[in-house]
């Protein structure tokens, strides 16, 4: 069982990840009265920016977390939209058969190591023809850090169990098995700069080493993450990102 997240401090950070959700919604052809799933909606930050332009229509937010739901639902109220809030695993059905104009996700999949049945469980919400779009960690995702972690720690990172990184192949693969029609799907370098040293450490404790250093006491998870971020080149997060655009096959 993976850890939960500290919300508040991710919910604080100036992530990445915003710039992912914007190019994934980038992606998604609207009018503005669709119903569009955010799968590991998180705190809600992509789904508050696509409720903006689904003014007649609206968002339904899956989340596993309680900690990042508990804060997502702190914030709807200073949000204007039409949401849905489910607490679910995305591998199990999460009950919206048919009913989606299209999915989004947003650094989720890597968190999920049986792609074939998430993809199913997503195809089973999308009306036929509609999209999936998604950004995650895929092949290669932070082997720096991975790196400079089992170094200063002498011990493994448990990469395999924690995360699972998609090769593009093989994402296409599980794609087309739960049929889903692959339109796009590349692996893209995208490194994270963080100058501030506080900064970097935050953010590797909050979100990038977050199970790894769980195991230790707080005096030794200080030192682990000061040492992680000396020792990574550039002072960067070597992520890679997996993109995928495909779409439900009609019946």
């Amino acid at each position: 069982m993976l850890n939960d997240w500290d919300s508040k401090t991710y919910s604080t950070l100036e992530l990445p990840h915003l710039n992912w959700g914007k190019k994934a919604i980038g992606h998604l052809d609207l009018a503005g009265n669709e119903t569009i799933a955010d799968l590991g909606a998180g705190t809600g930050r992509d789904s508050f920016a696509l409720a903006k332009l689904l003014p007649k229509g609206k968002v339904i937010m899956v989340e596993r977390s309680r900690a990042m739901l508990a804060t997502l639902r702190e914030q709807l109220k200073d949000h204007p939209g039409t949401f849905e809030v489910i607490e679910a695993d995305l591998l199990s059905p999460f009950g919206l058969p048919n009913s989606c104009d299209g999915a989004i996700s947003v650094a989720a999949f890597h968190w999920i190591h049986d792609h074939l049945t998430l993809f199913k469980n997503i195809a089973a919400i999308l009306k036929d023809d509609c999209p999936l779009v998604a950004d995650c960690g895929g092949e290669t995702n932070i082997a720096q850090v991975i790196a400079c972690y089992e170094e200063v720690s002498k011990t493994s990172a448990d990469a395999k169990e924690i995360w699972n990184f998609s090769s593009v192949a093989d994402a296409k693969e599980n794609l087309q098995a739960a049929g889903l029609s692959p339109e796009s799907v590349v692996l893209e370098e995208d490194p994270l700069y963080l100058k501030n040293k506080d900064e970097l450490e935050t953010f590797l404790r909050t979100i990038v080493l977050k199970d790894q250093i769980a195991k230790y006491e707080s005096i030794d998870q200080k030192k682990i993450i000061q040492e992680v971020a000396e020792k990574l080149p550039n002072k960067s997060i070597d992520y890679v990102r997996l993109k995928i655009i495909a779409k439900k096959l009609g019946s």
